[in-house]
């Protein structure tokens, strides 16, 4: 059972987190995360000391052409390793048949789209244990017009026919609301809140007129203000604080942690929500040729599928640009030595990601070794980024289409390191120091 306030679980706050265990009442793993930077281990050690959730990033619940069934099968087997309370996702698609976008990116909102969210949940299901399933709005950068329902009439509807509790992010509610200029309140009191299950928040910044939820700043008294009047009406629900980035001292996030604590008390139990399934069946045809045509806009330089969009969608440049941005997001956990730098690693970073072309596969590995490799080039960063791109090259081996896993065994020394994998794609890689 999940109780008071929690934070994400990332390597950059990992020993302090773990020194500090009674600030926190759970800590939550981001599934993409582990599975790809192979670090299962760690995650599972941390979850022995706290009560933990999963959640996963990248299934893509809207995906009109469905979910990749192994990748749920990879989720729910963590989760069943973690002993996880819960399992959450987005409301969103992050892949159109083989286009990753990388991105949660948002969905039409519209009754086509809720019962391919329902018959996607149904398959995801026979993987998964038998915990609750939490969905998440997200904060969207740019707005389909073709749309028959407002934001929050379309979270009744998907919550209603898949059954599940809603995650409530807050900071993604707020984000919304004030970019469009409604009273975030307003919109928080017409939410269904008795399927709030969880609470998300996190900081953000305005940069162009455009409020962004950027995971990498302190939170707005806004925000402080939106947790608590949803914690007076519902009671004190889990509250997890998610900061990916600029990370600062740990006891500013423990401040942090403070502000959203509530004398109300109202754990959430893991009942079983209603499931009212949609009736009729869905086309998905017209949706999966406009999810087609977004992902390649999105990903690539293809002006024509971009103006192809525009009267369909409003916001895609500035959708291009947050993409960029969480290309770098999920690059830099890869790089866990470098990732010391802090800010400097990000400039750095950033500057790789505008020029880099994406990769067709594995992103945020390409991206990783991408930015590994600039920094090697730096004699102040050379032996930290040579570690890095060593455990890197000891678990993925890189071909023209991108990285693709190694199945032989790697062995190398990097200075006094010696970096070692077996035979086997998910062999462990060990890192042993002589110092």
């Amino acid at each position: 059972m999940l109780r008071g306030v929690g934070l994400g679980f990332r390597p950059e706050i990992a020993p302090d987190l773990l020194q500090n265990a009674h600030e926190v009442g759970f800590v939550e793993f981001v599934a993409e995360a582990h599975l790809a930077s192979g670090s299962e281990r760690e995650a599972i050690a941390a979850s022995r000391i706290f009560p933990s959730a999963l959640h996963g990033v990248k299934l893509s619940l809207g995906s009109a052409d469905g979910i990749d069934e192994d990748h749920a099968r990879q989720i729910g087997s963590l989760a069943r390793k973690l002993r996880a309370a819960v399992i959450s996702e987005h409301i969103s698609f992050t892949k159109s048949s083989a286009i990753e976008i990388g991105h949660l990116t948002p969905l039409p909102r519209t009754r086509e789209t809720v019962r391919i969210l329902a018959r996607n949940l149904d398959r995801a299901r026979r993987y998964f244990p038998d915990v609750p399933i939490l969905l998440e709005n997200i904060a969207c950068p740019f707005e389909w017009t073709k749309s028959d329902l407002c934001e929050i009439d379309f979270l009744h509807e998907v919550l209603e026919h898949t059954g599940c509790f809603l995650l409530l992010d807050v900071s993604n509610l707020y984000a919304n609301a004030v970019n469009a200029g409604r009273d975030p309140m307003a919109d928080l009191c017409r939410l269904p809140l008795e399927r709030v299950a969880m609470l998300h928040v996190a900081g953000g910044e305005w940069a162009n007129g455009f409020y962004y939820d950027t995971h990498a700043h302190p939170m707005s008294n806004a925000i402080v203000e939106l947790v608590h009047e949803v914690k007076r009406l519902i009671g004190d629900v889990p509250t997890l604080l998610e900061r990916d980035g600029n990370f600062s001292s740990f006891q500013s996030l423990v401040g942090e942690l403070a502000s959203l604590r509530t004398p109300f008390a109202k754990p959430f139990g893991g009942a079983t929500a209603k499931r009212n399934l949609p009736e009729g069946y869905e086309d998905p045809s017209e949706l999966l040729a406009a999810q087609r045509l977004l992902a390649r806009s999105l990903t690539s330089s293809d002006n024509r599928a971009a103006a192809l969009l525009r009267e369909g969608l409003i916001g895609l440049e500035r959708g291009r640009s947050v993409l960029l941005r969480k290309r770098v997001d999920d690059a830099l956990p890869l790089i866990p030595t470098l990732a010391r730098l802090g800010d400097r690693l990000r400039t750095i970073a950033d500057g790789c990601i505008q020029q880099a072309p994406r990769s067709p596969r594995r992103v945020a590995v390409a991206d990783a070794l991408i930015i590994a490799q600039t920094c090697a080039r730096d004699p102040l960063l050379r032996g930290d980024a040579e570690r890095d791109l060593a455990v890197l090259r000891a678990r993925f081996h890189e071909t023209a289409d991108g990285p693709v896993p190694r199945r032989a065994p790697f062995l190398t020394c990097v200075g006094r390191t010696l970096i070692a994998k077996n035979l086997g794609e998910t062999a462990r890689v060990r890192i042993l120091d002589f110092r």
